[in-house]
């Protein structure tokens, strides 16, 4: 009889040790569970940011698309115009002009191999008359010096800065409705 006690009791402590082994990897199990459901989770938020991201760039990529695209048509605009007003110089083709010309080009071509004038870098490309011409007449058409505010700019001055002296800022023009 002692024997079947003692074998009861031995198996009484191994059913004993493997439920608890069984407990153990019950909590293993759970918090692997959960462990996964949190990065499943995490990863879904991330997919959708990149995703949002990945949106957002696709629509910025349209935007600057669109203003290369834009900027090709001005300049195709620009190519135009400037083209369709292009008079050609008559050019005197006499010996003397021919001269000159191969006089002014070697000395060009001197100042470009003159170890001074590339050690600082001196600019030796040539003057383009036509385009230094248009941005002189062009200046006068666009630059407008600024003498009097208008009654927004007039506003916001004195809102902005209410400290200022209206006497020493510039001319207010106010228009009454």
């Amino acid at each position: 009889m002692d024997d079947m006690i003692k074998e009861k009791l031995a198996l009484k402590q191994q059913i004993d040790s493997l439920e608890q082994n069984l407990s153990n990897q019950i909590k293993e199990k759970e918090s692997l569970l959960q462990t996964f459901t949190v990065l499943k989770n995490e990863s879904k938020e991330k997919e959708s940011k990149y995703i949002d991201k990945e949106i957002d760039l696709e629509k910025k990529i349209k935007e600057l698309d669109n203003i290369v695209y834009k900027v090709g048509q001005s300049a195709q605009t620009v190519h135009i115009v400037i083209s369709s007003q292009h008079v050609p110089m008559p050019v005197i083709d006499d010996d003397e002009t021919l001269i000159l010309e191969e006089v002014s080009r070697s000395k060009m071509l001197a100042k470009q191999n003159d170890p001074i004038s590339k050690e600082k870098k001196v600019n030796t490309t040539p003057i383009n008359y036509v385009e230094l011409n248009r941005l002189s007449e062009d200046f006068g058409k666009h630059f407008v010096p600024q003498q009097e505010l208008s009654d927004e700019q007039a506003f916001w001055l004195q809102t902005l800065h209410p400290n200022t002296n209206q006497s020493a800022s510039s001319p207010i023009k106010i228009e009454a409705p």
